[in-house]
């Protein structure tokens, strides 16, 4: 499996392009996925190399649904990520799945499932304050999306409010985290809804 993941990683440096790369990575974790369910089923916890390159794919790949349990393993058992990310697990993790996600937004809707449980995953962890507002502000713009979506009104306050939560936390975390806008237009939102008879 490594001498492929070489390989792979060989292919992946050869393009320029992050979409390209993005793609790739895309079609490249299929070929990994019955070693990386063997290694969850096998609960051994030992470092493996192959586990969190992938994991790692998945975000980049924009399938973070499918690396929620490669992420609950990683972090249950400490892994170390391979010798070329400079950064702690769970930093990358919260870090890329929030870029992948917000670079996204507009075009599909924001994985806040994936990107709650991630932040409940690393909640503990250390990080830098800036990478969690980050976090914290995906979750908080894919809430609001979520709050569009809803049809009843109560329903749609209730989730306008926890994403100007998250929003207020990420500007706490990081005042340039770039939330002043959608906290403002929320608010106006919310004050607006009050007036509505149920």
């Amino acid at each position: 499996m490594l001498i492929q993941l070489a390989e792979h990683r060989r292919q992946l440096k050869a393009i320029q392009s992050q979409e390209g790369k993005a793609t790739l990575k895309a079609s490249l974790v299929e070929h990994y996925a019955a070693w990386t369910a063997g290694v969850i089923a096998g609960d051994t916890g030992a470092q493996d190399e192959v586990l969190t390159t992938i994991m790692i794919w998945h975000i980049d790949a924009g399938s973070t649904a499918a690396a929620i349990p490669l992420i609950e393993y990683a972090i249950k058992h400490d892994l170390k990520l391979p010798d070329n990310y400079q950064r702690s697990l769970a930093v990358v993790v919260a870090e890329e799945a929030a870029l992948v996600e917000l670079r996204t937004a507009g075009s599909k809707f924001i994985d806040i499932v994936s990107l709650n449980k991630i932040n409940e995953l690393t909640l503990n962890l250390d990080m830098p304050d800036q990478v969690r507002a980050r976090l914290v502000k995906a979750i908080g713009l894919g809430t609001k999306e979520e709050a569009d979506k809803q049809l009843e009104v109560q329903d749609k306050k209730v989730l306008f409010e926890l994403a100007l939560k998250h929003l207020n936390r990420a500007l706490e975390l990081d005042t340039k985290s770039g939330v002043k806008k959608e906290i403002q237009n929320l608010e106006r939102i919310i004050k607006n809804m009050g007036a509505i008879k149920p």
